[in-house]
């Protein structure tokens, strides 16, 4: 059975366990742009707590009105945020074991690429995410929008900064961890950072995602 998910920007670590254990994972690449939602933001441990990285995008016309299919949504570019959320993470998880093993590949991404479509952007870090994790990189897209998908279990809707997730989350060493406490279900970058990509996949394996 197929596994329907929105695309994301560095997607949560639920989100990447879901995704590892399905057996055909495909990412909706024709619905409408919807704000506030891993689509364009992540959430990173900080200093002080957790902080969200917005991605920004362009509205036009009626597009501002949630009319904006994500393939067509494209970057703000002009706000600079590129070098914003690398700084960002340089700051969060330059003590952490694994960053300066990946910084290359992170710095590469946000100091080569400009413009583009949201989409090609979420598509690009989840290869990364995929690379590092050591999984397949190929990702197959939807070819049309469809509210209710037959034979696919449907996910779009499943991860949400809005709403806390009812999974229980093993804990793992975080970089600020003695100042704040463990906080669970971090952009997956977290915990690739922090204990390293192959036991990342480890730990995405052992998850129990609970919808």
């Amino acid at each position: 059975m197929k596994t329907l998910f929105s695309s994301a920007y560095w997607g949560s670590i639920e989100y990447y366990a879901a995704w590892v254990k399905s057996e055909a994972p495909v990412i909706e690449a024709c619905e409408h742009f919807q704000k506030q939602t891993y689509r364009s933001r992540t959430h990173i441990y900080g200093a002080n707590g957790l902080l969200a990285l917005n991605v920004p995008v362009c509205h036009k016309g009626r597009e501002s009105q949630g009319h904006q299919v994500i393939s067509h949504t494209m970057i703000a570019d002009e706000f600079q945020w590129r070098r914003e959320h690398f700084r960002s993470l340089e700051t969060a998880y330059r003590t952490s074991p694994y960053f300066e093993y990946y910084e290359d590949t992170f710095r590469h991404i946000y100091e080569t690429r400009n413009g583009g479509s949201l989409l090609e952007l979420n598509i690009e870090t989840h290869r990364v995410v995929c690379r590092l994790l050591g999984i397949d990189t190929g990702v197959e897209l939807s070819t049309s929008y469809e509210k209710n998908p037959d034979d696919t279990l449907d996910l779009r809707s499943a991860f949400s900064p809005k709403r806390p997730s009812q999974s229980v989350f093993e804990p793992y060493t975080q970089v600020f961890e003695d100042k704040c406490g463990f906080m669970p279900n971090m952009s997956i970058l977290d915990l690739i950072f922090c204990i390293g990509g192959r036991e990342a996949l480890e730990y995405l394996k052992n998850h129990k995602v609970v919808l």
